[in-house]
């Protein structure tokens, strides 16, 4: 991954200095696309949006906690019972709709409806 920087903006590119003032800006990009998340294992590791900038062909890495008011959803405190997630991550690994069980991940799921579906400038 090629280096990011925060500033006094939103985001600033660690490659071609492209400096995004709001997160609209960076999200409405049309050379900003939406690569993944990267999933943290239980607090040890911080989790990750990741994002392909196309003008020089960085990723640019964003912690949800700088996206968290775009989500409806508030920030869940606690997981699901294991029983419970298990058999609805394997039902809906794929699906992005709203989940009416609270799990670890339904601020991740909420940001990656909102992210996804972001409209984008013209080129």
């Amino acid at each position: 991954m090629g280096g990011t920087q925060t500033v006094r903006g939103f985001k600033r590119c660690g490659m071609c200095n492209q400096e995004w003032q709001r997160r609209e800006e960076l999200l409405a990009d049309p050379q900003v696309n939406f690569l993944g998340y990267q999933a943290g294992v239980r607090n040890l590791q911080p989790e990750y949006f990741l994002f392909a900038h196309s003008d020089c062909v960085n990723t640019l890495a964003i912690s949800p906690e700088r996206l968290q008011d775009l989500a409806l959803a508030p920030y869940p405190r606690k997981a699901a019972p294991p029983s419970t997630a298990r058999h609805a991550s394997r039902r809906l690994r794929y699906q992005l709709s709203p989940w009416s069980t609270r799990c670890e991940n339904l601020l991740s799921r909420a940001l990656l409806r909102v992210i996804t579906r972001w409209p984008k400038h013209s080129a």
